[in-house]
């Protein structure tokens, strides 16, 4: 009895000890492991789950402070049912909140992007299984019982309804088994799955603010505090071309604002052409260029403190897509002589700044949507 005793206290003092070093473990999850009701989302196999993680680490890794501790949760999938792609969303934990979340490709590219909304809203979920998916520019949770709309993700000029988001709850399921080649649709509760790894600071990673360098990875940043978002309208160019404006002339303007001076509309787009002149008529010098900027450029821009401006492209089932992002500033490795770190800080006028790979700019997921970057006001 005396052995039994003495077992079962060393035990204890083992499970202290490891919940006194590891507090934040324990508390990453603690929200979803007290929670009564269970949400369960889509859980399609990424085959490039290695991939992406490799690039999470990266990104996370330049975006968090010295010190920090991240970790990546376990991924769900949303379904864009406008340009019929699918991609991943991984929640990123830093001191025991959802800090950032990495939107994901099906090639494994991924972005992180600072607004976590759309966690928040899973969370408060009624308990049910849910397919996420896009119709619209808006994002809903569908369930057998209901179909409830959880954020806009980007503004459409036309308020229309895709074939997939017809469909009853068992037919999205059957859809989505054929077109990915799967027997069942499975589903996750992202609240109190297992972690499935654990990034930032045992590497060494470390960022700076603005301009300055510690550990082995720096971050060049221009300090703009004010970013303009589009709103309800077409206006990511006019954002775009505000928050740029502000930031190297102080003068403020709305994206509609600005979009009236010019007596332009709010839903065509504007052109580089356009955009060129608007910068240049506040004094300021802008070239364009029709393909996505050179690295050197990039670097050359924010040392010189000049946010350039970023026109990508996408294609839904029926026409083209365009969107603008202000390019803020870079991050490498101090010496730049690792390709694959190479990291873009991006404000995205649908409401969030963004941060992606230099090396797979090519094609990003960015507010749910499959971009690439098309050409470049610098």
């Amino acid at each position: 009895m005396e052995k039994i005793k003495r077992k079962l206290s060393i035990v204890s003092v083992c499970i202290l000890i490891f919940v006194f070093l590891f507090p934040s473990f324990q508390q990453v999850f603690a929200d979803g492991e007290e929670r009564e009701v269970v949400t369960k989302v889509l859980h399609i196999n990424n085959i490039n789950n290695n991939k992406a993680l490799e690039q999470i680490e990266t990104l996370v890794g330049l975006n968090c402070n010295y010190g920090e501790t991240a970790y990546i949760g376990e991924y769900f999938s949303v379904y864009n049912a406008e340009d019929d792609n699918l991609f991943f969303v991984y929640p990123i934990y830093v001191n025991s909140k959802c800090k950032y979340l990495a939107e994901v490709s099906m090639e494994g590219i991924a972005s992180l992007t600072t607004n976590v909304d759309m966690i928040e809203k899973i969370k408060n979920l009624p308990s049910n299984q849910y397919i996420l998916y896009i119709d619209n520019g808006r994002l809903y949770a569908e369930s057998s019982l209901n179909n409830i709309f959880i954020k806009q993700m980007k503004f459409i000029n036309e308020d229309k309804v895709s074939e997939f988001a017809e469909y009853s709850f068992e037919e999205k399921e059957e859809y989505l088994k054929v077109i990915y080649g799967i027997d069942e649709i499975d589903y996750i509760d992202v609240f109190s799955e297992q972690l499935t790894y654990i990034v930032c600071n045992d590497k060494n990673y470390s960022r700076s603010v603005d301009i300055g360098r510690d550990g082995t990875l720096t971050t060049y940043q221009c300090s703009i505090t004010n970013f303009v978002p589009q709103g309800g309208y077409n206006l990511c160019w006019a954002a775009s071309s505000a928050t740029i404006i502000k930031y190297k002339t102080g003068i403020s303007f709305s994206a509609t604002s600005l979009a009236d001076k010019y007596n332009m509309s709010y839903i065509i787009g504007g052109s580089m052409s356009q955009v060129k002149k608007i910068l240049a008529d506040f004094g300021l010098s802008y070239k364009t260029l029709l393909s996505r900027m050179q690295w050197t450029q990039i670097k050359e821009n924010i040392n010189a403190d000049k946010p350039f401006i970023i026109f990508m492209k996408g294609k839904d089932k029926e026409k083209n897509v365009k969107h603008t992002l202000t390019g803020y500033g870079y991050g490498c490795i101090i010496r730049d002589t690792a390709a694959n770190i190479r990291t873009v800080y991006a404000w995205d006028p649908n409401g969030e700044k963004i941060s992606f790979l230099y090396e797979s700019a090519s094609t990003i997921v960015t507010s749910g949507y499959l971009l690439s970057w098309e050409s470049s006001v610098y």
